[in-house]
């Protein structure tokens, strides 16, 4: 049945990830820790696609770090988005180097480095008349560079911005 004319999609398992918005990428790109509301934290840096863990041969034992940190992360995500009365406050979480959700975060990265190369995203909030795009690292305010990947990079903190997709 479609989601338009099943009035309780949302409250259905989510659907496999489409191999249309898998990584393709046939060498070793770095991944990028990033909240995408799904299941799997884990992007590839230079498509923005999905990795699928078994790419990567991830250590079974990060799994479940990996999801636990994907859905805390989305907690203060969808807070941010409902545009409520913690619309602030999560932002302010999101933004804050030292807050527990990017400091688990930059943890987990670290974590995953020895597997393959890592940044972990950084959250910009979008979509408003005062929006600019981050240009200094959040954690160390070097200048952001450009690598050909999804987003500008500090290298020294492993941070990536995003600026093609939604920011988390």
């Amino acid at each position: 049945m479609s989601m338009d004319r099943d009035p309780y999609w949302k409250l259905r398992p989510p659907e496999p990830t489409s191999a249309d918005d898998l990584c393709q990428c046939t060498d070793a790109p770095p991944l990028v820790l990033r909240s995408v509301l799904g299941s799997n934290p884990l992007g590839c840096a230079v498509c923005n696609g999905e990795v699928a863990p078994e790419k990567i041969a991830l250590p079974p034992e990060l799994a479940e770090p990996l999801a636990f940190w994907g859905s805390f992360h989305d907690c203060f995500f969808r807070l941010w988005l409902d545009s409520a009365e913690f619309e602030s406050w999560a932002e302010a979480q999101l933004s804050d180097p030292e807050s527990p959700v990017n400091r688990r975060g930059l943890g987990l990265r670290e974590r995953l480095d020895p597997v393959r190369r890592t940044y972990f995203s950084w959250f910009q909030a979008s979509g408003t008349e005062s929006f600019r795009a981050i240009s200094e690292c959040p954690r160390c305010s070097s200048p952001l560079s450009e690598r050909g990947l999804v987003g500008p990079v500090c290298d020294q903190c492993s941070i990536l911005v995003a600026s093609d997709r939604r920011s988390g």
